[in-house]
């Protein structure tokens, strides 16, 4: 048998360049194909599906970049929520905070009381799955009515009760709801 020469760091570091490089055409052409679609609903669920993959492979700029592309506001919360709950489970606070943020500026953004009172759910659901429950109460004002807000904030309560924050959920319902 022949032998072969040991890789070196510098041959794993382009292989892993190149590698990286065609994950990124990947990307951008799968997101061309999908711009090319004709009915809005499949063009911009292919997005998402796109966006969240990208996000999957810790690609978060080019998730964002293809979530931006999304222009109907329901659609896009959608990805910008799996692409923060993806940063946030990855130990990027401060990345899914920005992409929350935005998640909540394209609720926000939703004409309608009903669809936007149901992806506000949707949001703050993620945020008390990944521990963000100062996060969560802050979003609770997207609800259209306070009975829903008030709903939520129980939630919220009983979720950092069952994960040993308790003192911490009775310290803010004493000072912030009347």
């Amino acid at each position: 048998k022949a032998k072969t020469a040991p890789s070196t760091g510098k041959d794993q570091t382009d292989s892993l360049k190149r590698f990286h490089k065609l994950a990124d055409e990947i990307l951008v052409q799968s997101t061309q194909d999908a711009l090319f679609i004709q009915r809005p609903v499949w063009r911009d669920r292919a997005l998402v599906s796109i966006s969240t993959n990208a996000a999957g492979s810790q690609q978060y700029r080019r998730a964002l970049e293809i979530t931006r592309l999304i222009p109907q506001p329901e659609v896009r919360t959608d990805a910008l929520v799996k692409i923060a709950e993806l940063q946030a489970r990855g130990n990027r606070q401060a990345e899914a905070t920005a992409t929350y943020e935005e998640a909540a500026r394209a609720v926000a953004s939703i004409p309608l009381d009903d669809p936007r009172a149901v992806l506000t759910g949707v949001l703050i659901d993620n945020l008390i799955t990944v521990g963000r429950f100062e996060d969560a109460r802050k979003c609770t004002i997207l609800y259209p009515d306070n009975a829903r807000r008030y709903i939520a904030l129980g939630a919220i309560a009983e979720s950092q009760g069952r994960r040993g924050q308790s003192q911490s959920a009775m310290a803010w319902i004493d000072s912030e709801i009347p």
